[in-house]
């Protein structure tokens, strides 16, 4: 029989969300899309808005000069028109005059576009300055719109020949700047840090505190014009590798809450580098998670409302929780699939074009119905909101008032999906190897499951 990738889950039950401090709010019929023309089997990361489309860093790949320090082609920046349906065009290089045989990074333009902020490495007449170590750090320079292209380039004071500076991101007023740096001093790998130039030239580095900056690293910041400050961490509680957090600041300049954001922003993977439109609705981020062209591949998101929590309403805290992924006979799986749907009365709250839905009466209640959710088509690889590591191990968050769909899918195995309360996960899920769907629970359009989520 053809093998069917249908399941029903029926639930009869009310639906309630907790709520805590948070600065963005989930809803329903986010998308989330790969730049196909622009993603290559390279590196594909950090975009930024400029003019009607975004330049972004990509891996020289087809150079043979290669950087000693990791042994990986050196970055460049490139520029791609996108149009309103997000639509590109063929990207080009950004900048000739900018343009060495070393790296460009991560960089960030002014609100009025008049400047350039870019990570480049440490050169002197064209060359690599070495430090101690032998290694060319990498610093921020700052660039002018000329006539023709970026002019009167120059390195930033507070950038060392000693340790790294990178990823800048400037604030809307054009005054704050920040970036992040291992110099020393700070709370572990890369710190964020801020400088202002409010009185005319930039203030010394301040490093933005123990609730932002881990022993880990936390890097790619991008400053909304509504001052929310986006950024990557891998030392932060996520779903795994570095996941994509928000903060801001609160009446005395402090950044104090920090938010983890959920699935589709981030997953089992690396994710990084987040933008967001003014108005909130739509975005780009880059992320390492599959099937990707290359390494880390663009996306962009986009939201029918704004994703920022509208005043009076917060959202919902979220507890952590870790969940064992084993076989029949209790060993561990890695690289398994996970995905945690929020539920409403309604169903899935998304990938909503992979479900259908219906009332279905009840059998031992004459008059009463439950609603019976069907799984049409298995769900894309791309949108999971973790996978498990060597050891079994799957990190997720959940709210404890609130319902989800909880599957796992992986290559060999059956799926497995069940209805679930956010205060009781299960802390192990047991996959079986994969056989002929022969079951008499499998009929011509679906399979059906009974209000436990089993045949």
């Amino acid at each position: 029989m053809k093998h069917i990738f249908t399941y029903i889950f029926c639930l009869i039950a009310a639906i309630g969300y907790g709520q805590s401090p948070g600065y963005v709010c989930q809803h329903e019929g986010i998308s989330l899309v790969p730049l196909e023309n622009l993603n290559t089997k390279s590196i594909e990361f950090s975009p930024a808005y400029y003019q009607q489309g975004i330049v972004y860093v990509v891996a020289r790949e087809k150079n043979n000069f290669l950087d000693p320090k990791t042994g990986r082609a050196y970055f460049d920046l490139m520029y791609a028109d996108i149009g309103p349906d997000g639509s590109t065009t063929k990207s080009v290089n950004f900048s000739p005059n900018i343009r060495t045989q070393y790296h460009e990074g991560p960089c960030c333009i002014s609100s009025d576009g008049m400047e350039l902020f870019f990570t480049r490495s440490n050169l002197s007449g064209g060359q690599g300055i070495n430090d101690e170590q032998g290694e060319v750090q990498l610093k921020i320079y700052h660039a002018i719109k000329g006539a023709e292209d970026w002019e009167q380039i120059t390195e930033l004071p507070f950038c060392s020949d000693s340790y790294t500076v990178v990823h800048p991101a400037i604030s809307a007023d054009g005054m704050d700047l920040i970036f992040a740096s291992d110099m020393p001093g700070g709370m572990g790998g890369m710190d964020l840090y801020m400088v202002n130039r409010s009185t005319g030239s930039w203030s010394a580095p301040v490093n933005l505190g123990d609730k932002i900056n881990t022993k880990g690293n936390e890097i790619f910041p991008f400053i909304h014009p509504d001052g929310y400050l986006f950024f990557s961490s891998d030392g932060l509680e996520g779903k795994g590798g570095l996941d994509i957090f928000v903060t801001a600041p609160d009446t005395a300049g402090r950044y104090v809450d920090v938010q983890h954001l959920e699935s589709p922003y981030n997953s089992g993977r690396d994710d990084l580098g987040m933008i967001v439109s003014a108005n909130g609705t739509s975005g780009y981020m880059a992320s390492d998670r599959k099937p990707t062209k290359g390494k880390d591949d663009l996306y962009r998101w986009s939201s029918p409302v704004s994703i920022f929590c509208p005043p009076g309403r917060k959202a919902k805290a979220l507890i952590p929780k870790e969940i064992i992924v084993q076989d029949e006979q209790g060993r561990t799986i890695d690289s398994v699939y996970v995905w945690m749907i929020p539920m409403n009365q309604e169903g899935p709250t998304l990938y909503k074009d992979h479900f259908t839905t219906a009332l279905v009466q009840k059998e031992d209640k004459e008059g009463a119905f439950s609603f019976r959710w069907s799984m049409t088509e298995p769900l894309p690889v791309a949108s999971a909101d973790a996978m498990s590591d060597k050891d079994g191990r799957v990190n997720i968050q959940a709210d404890g008032k609130a319902t989800y769909l909880l599957s796992a899918s992986s290559t060999g195995y059956e799926s497995y999906t069940e209805v679930v309360n956010g205060d009781q996960i299960p802390s192990t899920i047991l996959l079986k190897k994969a056989k002929d769907y022969s079951s008499p629970c499998v009929q011509t359009l679906f399979t059906v499951y009974n209000e436990k989520g089993r045949c």
